[in-house]
């Protein structure tokens, strides 16, 4: 994938969170970014595979008053774009 180059300062238009399994961190980095990020800016999450719903991931954003909703786990193949300005992988496996 080639690189994107941003002006200093510049914001990227989406941004993908890729972790194992998109059962904790990735899940948690995009409800985070969700918050943080105008919402002009595409935020989505996704693992390198398969993974199940993580009750402790629901815990910790519910402290910061975030909640994933009805969201469950989703690997690369369940996105509907397949092209980011820029991916955080937060796992070895997802680089």
């Amino acid at each position: 994938m080639a690189g994107l180059t941003l002006a200093p300062g510049a914001l990227p238009r989406s941004v993908l969170f890729l972790c194992g399994m998109n059962a904790v961190r990735s899940p948690m980095a995009e409800q985070l970014a969700r918050r943080m990020l105008p919402p002009t800016i595409f935020v989505a999450s996704a693992g390198v595979r398969a993974g199940e719903r993580d009750p402790f991931v629901d815990a910790v954003l519910a402290e910061d008053g975030l909640t994933l909703g009805e969201r469950h786990p989703r690997t690369l193949d369940d996105l509907e774009d397949d092209y980011f300005d820029l991916i955080v992988t937060l796992a070895p496996e997802a680089h």
